[in-house]
């Protein structure tokens, strides 16, 4: 009887931590997104404001930081399927279903 009780109680501190880290997977991936509407926000800038073809160097610099804020995008997009795989293993530990 007090076996029984101890491993419901273990199983109900291991669900809570499982949700804790599936509530903070959850938190990342909205910081990630908001991450990611900062960069499209500094690419839109970046290409409203865009130098003028004679302007070689400022172009080309301009170029390769809409690049690399494109990548970086890539990167935080990675990040957030990520995070998803985790909840979802999460969620399959916890015994709830994937949606």
């Amino acid at each position: 009887m007090k076996k029984n009780n101890e491993d419901a109680l273990t199983n109900k501190i291991v669900d809570l931590c499982l949700s804790y880290k599936m509530e903070s997977a959850n938190h990342h991936i909205d910081f990630i997104k908001l991450q990611i509407k900062y960069y499209k926000m500094q690419i839109e800038f970046l290409e409203a404001s865009k130098p003028f073809f004679f302007e070689r160097r400022k172009l080309k610099r301009n170029r390769e930081t809409i690049k690399e804020l494109r990548n970086s995008i890539d990167e935080f997009n990675k990040q957030i399927d990520d995070e998803k795989m985790i909840i979802d293993k999460l969620k399959m530990n916890m015994g709830l279903d994937n949606n």
